[in-house]
């Protein structure tokens, strides 16, 4: 069976805004671009966009990558 997309499969439901606070900083940070962090994501630009926003949802695989 697969995880819950909302939870990761931890059943408590995660807050995707803070998450993407945390990306954005982590990038930041780093001294990184936008364009650079979703390139190296494999992700658009607005997509990381928005993720960082809060406007979308992360994904487990996304979420790790936005924190290499």
């Amino acid at each position: 069976m697969n995880p819950c997309k909302k939870c990761w499969g931890t059943g408590v439901q995660l807050d995707h805004a803070k998450l993407g606070r945390e990306a954005r900083v982590h990038r930041l940070q780093a001294k990184l671009k936008l364009s650079e962090k979703a390139r190296a994501m494999g992700i658009s630009e607005s997509q990381l966009c928005l993720l960082e926003a809060g406007k979308r949802g992360w994904s487990e695989g996304l979420f790790r990558k936005a924190m290499q």
